[in-house]
Order: structure tokens, then sequence, then C-alpha cells
């Protein structure tokens, strides 16, 4: 929206997220901690269409975002990118009858085998997620925020539909309109089995996705820090002003830096663990160090040291512990 400042606020009513403008044509929905987005998208006015770099968490917060664009860009036709296949980031596509799905060849074959409506086994999934939740000694801001994010999740089950990616790259792909370019682009897995990212080279701006937290504890549990660390050292190279993270606010370069210090910390913390002898609940115990102990997400951190100690003990730096 021209003569909006950037980094302001854009006035448009959703509970599931804000929109922030970071360059004519380029604006960010970020998500709120009490809403149904969970994570973060990226809306792109590339002239002839509308590209939204991830859907969000399901169809509540996806109907906003569709709203969005259109109160933005006008009535054309949308495109759609995922980051990865985590449900967080692509169960809002179904609010988009028609556009094309753009993905790498990782998340389809991830995606394909659930696509249509979810099980009877997911919804029992969820409802134990919950019940555990009770049990969890957590933030009571956090547990209230999952509570939601879980409730939402298990009331929309009926109507959910997972759709994987219809147009599917390997390395990377362009798409041209008549007022910019956007490369999709994956370096491989890291976060995930596969992750793409969005990069804007004339608007010096990426949008991450879980590739990058900002103030957020990241999760490790599904990916490959070491191979994390590669790709978000081959981010940097790109050369950018702006990252827009799959969860959090609006960064920088800083950002990546900053995950990946993130990683190498807790790796030496479990390593320094299991030459200790400690077991995984014991190498999660205890203050989370500055400055991660003001990030969101704190639940995250427990997670991530047992999954990094269970990883280096199979790797043949101890014993590999009970589950």
């Amino acid at each position: 929206m021209p003569g909006t400042p950037a980094g302001s606020a854009l006035r448009f009513a959703s509970p599931h997220f804000r929109l922030e403008r970071l360059t004519d044509g380029v604006f960010a929905a970020i998500a709120t901690r009490d809403g149904l987005a969970l994570s973060n998208s990226t809306l792109v006015d590339l002239g002839e269409e509308t590209l939204i770099f991830d859907t969000t968490m399901g169809p509540d917060a996806g109907a906003d975002l569709r709203r969005a664009a259109r109160a933005l860009f006008g009535e054309r036709p949308i495109v759609l990118a995922i980051s990865h296949y985590h449900w967080d980031h692509h169960r809002g596509s179904q609010q988009f009858p028609g556009s094309r799905i753009f993905g790498t060849l990782g998340t389809r074959e991830k995606l394909l085998p659930v696509a249509g409506p979810p099980t009877g086994e997911e919804r029992a999934m969820w409802e134990s997620e919950l019940l555990e939740l009770e049990r969890q000694e957590l933030p009571e801001a956090e547990r209230a925020m999952w509570r939601n994010v879980f409730r939402a999740t298990i009331r929309t089950l009926p109507q959910l539909q997972t759709i994987p990616p219809d147009r599917t790259f390997e390395e990377s792909v362009e798409l041209h309109g008549s007022n910019r370019s956007a490369r999709l682009v994956t370096f491989g897995g890291g976060h995930s089995i596969s992750d793409a990212f969005l990069h804007l080279p004339s608007d010096r701006t990426v949008a991450a996705g879980d590739l990058v937290s900002v103030r957020c504890h990241p999760s490790l549990g599904d990916g490959d820090p070491a191979r994390w660390r590669g790709i978000l050292d081959r981010m940097l190279a790109l050369g950018f002003d702006r990252v827009v993270p799959g969860h959090g606010d609006v960064g920088g370069p800083e950002d990546l830096r900053t995950v990946r210090e993130y990683i190498e910390t807790l790796e030496e913390r479990t390593r320094t663990a299991l030459a200790a002898g400690a077991d995984p609940a014991t190498a999660a115990i205890g203050p989370v160090p500055a400055p991660y102990d003001a990030w969101w997400l704190r639940s995250l951190f427990e997670q991530n040291v047992r999954f990094l100690y269970r990883r280096a003990a199979s790797e043949g730096a101890g014993p590999l512990p009970p589950k």
C-alpha cells in the first residue's frame, strides 16, 4: 500500500495476525499469541498475481489471510508457496481453492500420504496432546496459547483438508510479475526434511519459514542441526536487510546468526552433560541461558536439549539413554 511508512502495522482487523508493511507491495502477517495463525506468512504483490508464502495452521486464520490479500492487492489470482511440511505452515491452504501451490519435492512427498481430510487417529492424537499439556510445567501464557491452538485444531478437523503442493522444485524456482520477481529456494533440510525460503532480491527481503525464529525458541527435533547451521550461512551470503521468520517478529541478518549460536550453545550443553554422565532429563533441567531465557516458547528448550542429547549419544558419544 503506497504511502504506508515501512514497519508500520496496517489496520486490518484479524485476531490471528497483524500486518506489517516491509516495502511497497510486501507485507508480513505476524501471528498473534492468542490467535489461530501460530506461524507467520508473507504477502507479495507480483503484479498480475499475489504470492502468499505459508498459509498458517488452519482454516480460521487462512480465511483472514485470503481477505487480507484481497484488501491489500485487490481481486486477482493468488499463488501459494509452502516452506515445509509441518502442520502449522500449510493448513490454511484450503481457503485458496484453485490456487497453484509451490513446495519442494520433499515437502510434497511428506504431505501426499496425508492429503485430504484427517483420520480418526489424528483427532485422538490432538486430544492426547491436550491432556498432556495440562500435566506439563509451563508458563501460564504459553499453556493458554497451546490450549487454544489444540482446541481449535480439534474443532476444525471435520472441515480440514491437507493439500500437497502441485508445483515442485528441487533447488529453486522463479516467479516473475510486472512488479517484481520472487525466488523460492531450498538448500536442503535443516529444520525439517526439506525447507524452502522466499527470496525477494529487489526488496532485500527473505521469508525464512522455520529456519529462523526471532526471540522464540526454534524446534530442533525434526531436523539436522549441522545442516541447519550450514543453510543459515548460505542464506546470509545472499545479502538482505530483513527477514520474516516462521515465528516471532520481523528481524534482520543478525537473527540468522542468533539462531546459529542458539544451536551451537545447546549442542555444547548436551556434550557437556553427556560427558558428565547425565541423563536427558537432567541435561534439560536448569536455568535457560541468556538471552534465551527471555524468549517465547520456553517448552521447546527442554525438548531441544533432550533431542540433541539423544542424537549425540546415538552418534557414539556415549550410551543411548532410555526413552
